[in-house]
């Protein structure tokens, strides 16, 4: 059975989802830096060891590439397009009208 409600994510889960979702509505751009972990702890309201992990899934999913000393970029591969195994079809979401 598929988890479709965000709340019932674990947090590291559930703000790589939001990031995954900010670059799925171009949010961010292709080779874009993306903010600090601190700065998306504290926007997110969890630990930074969360950030770390979700960002962590992103860079193995391809999504995101991180350049010692310089941050992390939003990658250029089309595969961000396509969504992540086990999450629901695309559908619009608030995230993209913000």
């Amino acid at each position: 059975m598929v988890t479709t409600n965000p709340l019932a994510l674990r947090p590291h889960e559930r703000v790589a989802r939001l990031l995954r979702e900010r670059i799925r509505c171009g949010h961010w751009h292709a080779g874009q830096m993306i903010p600090g972990r601190q700065q998306l702890a504290k926007q997110h309201g969890v630990a930074l060891g969360t950030v770390e992990r979700a960002v962590t899934t992103l860079i193995t999913e391809g999504l995101l590439h991180a350049a010692d000393r310089r941050g992390t970029f939003v990658t250029d591969r089309p595969s961000a397009s396509i969504p992540h195994p086990g999450e629901p079809p695309k559908v619009a979401s608030a995230i993209c009208s913000v």
